[in-house]
């Protein structure tokens, strides 16, 4: 049976840094999450692409997604400026894993 997930602590974090309407980068405290990115601005794109799978929706309708896994990255390995931009935000992010 499986535990429920200790809430008490600090909240993990995750990190996603998104230049030029791309993901670049995903940081995490946590090195067993999985972060999956689901975009649904495909207009550009064709169902042979990487990446592009084809959904229906409640109505039946088909919709090419792009669907893809991100690997992450230890958020004490964020460059300088991500981590100044976290912090000013007010979430700074732990180093739980990496150190």
């Amino acid at each position: 049976m499986n535990e429920p997930p200790d809430i008490k602590g600090s909240p993990m974090r995750i990190v996603i840094e998104v230049s030029g309407g791309m993901v670049q980068e995903v940081y995490c405290d946590d090195p067993n999450v999985a972060v999956v990115l689901v975009d649904w601005d495909t207009e550009s794109c064709s169902g042979d692409d990487q990446g592009i799978v084809t959904v229906r929706d409640n109505d039946d309708q088909e919709h090419l997604v792009h669907a893809v896994e991100f690997p992450t990255t230890p958020t004490n390995q964020m460059p300088h400026e991500t981590h100044a931009a976290v912090e000013s935000a007010n979430c700074e992010p732990t180093n739980e894993y990496g150190s």
